[in-house]
């Protein structure tokens, strides 16, 4: 029997750590993708190695818009003590939170006087001095509206109900 002359090689390939011990909470929408993260970042390496999570855990949504359950990626932590090098650091997977939608004012509508016409029909309502209190800077919300007379008689300072309908790419996240 003769015995192999020469050696083989092989690999040791560094061990996967997952990160774990984090939560998210749900916020009300704010314009932005940052998730609120708590709880405290874990990893456990073999008995005996000198390993630790270092970094700060950021969490993150897919999108800004309003959702449920809408899923959260995170970043930021890393490995260090003397055996770090022999590992690698998966991100915790699975965190979910809701973004709510945020309250939003719609004022500054106006109507238009008008001569008798047997109608209680205000037509439609004057949107150029409209405020939009609550609207993040940068989204796109807009109103269109139309009006109704209490009484189709003349009158001052008569009431009129309105019917408004928004739109905009942002109008999803408000309510």
């Amino acid at each position: 029997i003769t015995d192999q002359a020469t050696y083989s090689l092989a690999d040791i390939t560094t061990r996967a750590l997952t990160v774990s011990g984090l939560s998210a909470s749900n916020k009300p929408y704010d314009g932005n993708t940052a998730a609120a993260i708590t709880g405290t970042a874990v990893v456990t390496a073999l008995s005996g190695d000198n390993v630790s999570i270092s970094g700060s855990s950021t969490g993150t949504f897919d999108t800004k818009h309003v959702d449920n359950a809408k899923a959260i990626t995170i970043s930021g932590n890393s490995l260090s003590g003397n055996d770090a090098a022999n590992y690698t650091v998966g991100q915790q997977t699975g965190l979910t939170a809701d973004v709510t939608a945020k309250a939003l004012t719609v004022s500054g509508l106006t109507a238009n006087d008008r001569a008798y016409d047997r109608t209680r029909d205000a037509g439609t309502i004057n949107t150029t001095e409209v405020i939009f209190t609550g609207l993040v800077s940068g989204d796109e919300v807009t109103v269109a509206a139309t009006g109704t007379f209490d009484t189709k008689n003349a009158g001052v300072d008569k009431t009129i109900t309105l019917v408004s309908s928004n739109s905009g790419a942002d109008v999803g996240n408000y309510i």
